[in-house]
Order: structure tokens, then sequence, then C-alpha cells
């Protein structure tokens, strides 16, 4: 067992390393921390979980799991961004979830948030012990839903509690292509003699253009596992086969915990990596991975204690540069805070 331990360690120390040289292409640019009396209205805003930008409104959409008894909340933000960072962050609305019939819908763990191109919101949803996790669409405007996706079998079994889809991300032509994974292994992907936790993911690519919106292809995704803990708690879609994938870990269990992202690009279209859709598991040797390249490393930049990040999407344009914005959830809990921070991508994404 010791052995097998030792193997899984060095090898996410060889993805690590062979990657280094190619962390540069995304450079910090900015930090905005929120205040803790921060609200909408009557509405405290925290539990940010997942975020996505709107173009044309020029307008960010944060998805919040704001564990009241009105329902799970979207609100809405212009953040001002300039050369020296992020200036100021003002809240414009807030959007309750609602059933298709309009009735508000339990407080849901709301975690990724993407547009698609009529302009409506995807949200993925972690689930409880009382609501699956799942993935579903709802109206801008309203509020209401107006479908979900199927899940794959393996997912509506396998999916551990308060681990279930984290990340979402919308591209390609109409925003046909949605990318997502879950926060932690499957029960059956979780490798054996390690705490549950973990183990390989499945990458998955839903076709929402298509009606029926069919099962969606996979991809297996290996974290490293040079920490305490590490989660995937979002993905970016570059286009209809690059993404990052943002990979939060605990370094550390003393008190102040120690935490550290890494953002990691992959071709989902990779030639060699296995089709997972029709696995019963991933615990077998003959996988084949995604090919992993490190584009950030919180571990390498100048911002302050990190907290807990969970969220990351594609913002406005500075200069020739594009941006990406990432958020922090801090749980409403004291001792966390909620964390804007600014990377600017200083490179055309390699092919």
């Amino acid at each position: 067992m010791l052995r097998l331990r030792l193997r899984s360690w060095a090898l996410g120390s060889w993805i690590i390393a062979s990657a280094l040289a190619h962390a540069e292409k995304l450079v910090p640019a900015g930090e905005w921390i929120l205040p803790r009396d921060a609200a909408y209205r009557d509405t405290r805003i925290g539990g940010l979980s997942g975020i996505t930008y709107d173009p044309k409104r020029d307008v960010f959409f944060l998805a919040s799991d704001t564990k009241d008894r009105t329902g799970s909340k979207i609100f809405l933000a212009k953040i001002a961004l300039n050369e020296t960072g992020i200036q100021s962050v003002d809240w414009t609305g807030m959007l309750t979830l609602k059933s298709a019939d309009k009735s508000p819908l339990p407080p849901l763990d709301a975690e990724g948030i993407a547009l698609d191109a009529k302009g409506r919101l995807w949200v993925s949803l972690e689930g409880n012990t009382q609501i699956p996790s799942g993935i579903a669409c709802f109206g801008t405007k309203s509020g209401n839903q107006i479908l979900d996706l199927p899940i794959p079998p393996e997912f509506t079994t396998g999916i551990q509690s308060n681990h279930g889809f984290e990340s979402l991300s919308t591209t390609g032509p109409q925003k046909r292509w949605l990318f997502t994974t879950t926060e932690s292994p499957l029960a059956q992907d979780a490798k054996p003699g390690l705490d549950r936790y973990h183990g390989w993911l499945r990458l998955l690519r839903y076709d929402v253009k298509t009606r029926p919106i069919s099962l969606p292809q996979q991809r297996a995704y290996a974290m490293e596992t040079d920490a305490v803990y590490t989660s995937v708690t979002d993905v970016l879609a570059l286009d209809s086969r690059r993404l990052l994938v943002l990979e939060r870990q605990l370094v550390t269990r003393i008190i102040p915990r120690s935490r550290r992202i890494r953002i990691y690009e992959v071709d989902f279209d990779q030639a060699d990596a296995t089709d997972s859709a029709n696995l019963s598991t991933l615990r077998s040797r003959n996988i084949i991975p995604l090919k992993k390249t490190l584009w950030f490393d919180s571990d390498h930049a100048n911002f302050s204690m990190l907290d807990n990040i969970e969220g990351f999407c594609l913002g406005p344009a500075l200069g020739k540069d594009q941006t990406i914005v990432l958020v922090s959830d801090d749980n409403f809990s004291k001792t966390q805070r909620t964390q804007l921070l600014l990377l600017r991508m200083k490179a055309s994404p390699s092919h």
C-alpha cells in the first residue's frame, strides 16, 4: 500500500514538473475582498460558488447557495477592471431560481453557472441528501426552470454526498457545447486504499443544441495528489475541445489552513485518451487520462492568503490580453472571505 501511494505521488509530481515552463500563460493582475456586510437590498451576498460573464450586457452572474428560506440566488454585478486590477464591484440585480411552475425552489447548493446563446442560465446543483446533483437551465428574467440535462447512470448512483456537479462552462458556435465534472471522484472511481476523495474524475461534454439532449461524451481526468485534499471546483472552456480545469488543494490541516489553486489546460479530443462513457469504474491500470498543461500555480503568485476559490470565467479584454476572474465561497463563515482574483492571459493558447 505504501508503495502504491508513493507511486501515485511521484506521478502527480512528474505532471507538475513537466508543465512548469507553461505556468506563466496566466499572470496575476488584481485582487478584491468583498466587505462582510455586502448585500443586495435585504439579501446578504456570500456563498459565491460560480461565475460567468455576459459581454453583451457587460455584467457578471454569480451563483450563491444563500442558505435562506426563499430559494437559491443568482447575483448580478458590474466589475470594473483596468490595467491596475479590479477597481470596484457594483451589485445590480438578483434572481431567485424557481421551478417550471414558477414556485420557489428549496434552497439549492448552486455551484457552476454558464450562459447559452439565448441568454439563459445553466446552473449545476451539487446536491444533498434531499435533492440529487444535476444541471438545469433557467430563464435570466423569470428565474423559472426551463429544462434539465440527462445524467449518465454511473453518476446517478456514484456521486458522493456534497461532492456532485461543481463546475460548468459553455462554448462553441451558438454555445453548443457544455462542459462539467464532479468535485470529487464517483464512489466507484475512488482509489482503493486511499480516502474516498482521491481518484480520477470524469469530464463531460454535452451537445445542448440537439433535441432531445443526449447523454454526454466522457474522458478521464487525473487530479494532482501532492496535497492533503484536492478537488476540481470549476472548468472553463476555451473552445469546443480545449478547456481549463481549476484544481483547489488543501495543503495542510494546520490553522490557518493553507490553500493552493492550479489551473491546467486539457484537450478533450486528445486522440489516445480513454472514452470512459461505458466504463463501470476508472480503477483499471489501462485508463489513459487527458494530458495536462499547467497554466497557473498560486504558489508563484503574489495574492494574499487564498480563500476557498470555487469559480472562474473569462472576463472582458484588457488591451490585447484576455482576463479571467475567479471567486471564492466564504461559506457564510466569520473566518472566511469573499475574494475576487484577476488573471491576464498573456499568450495565445497553443494548439
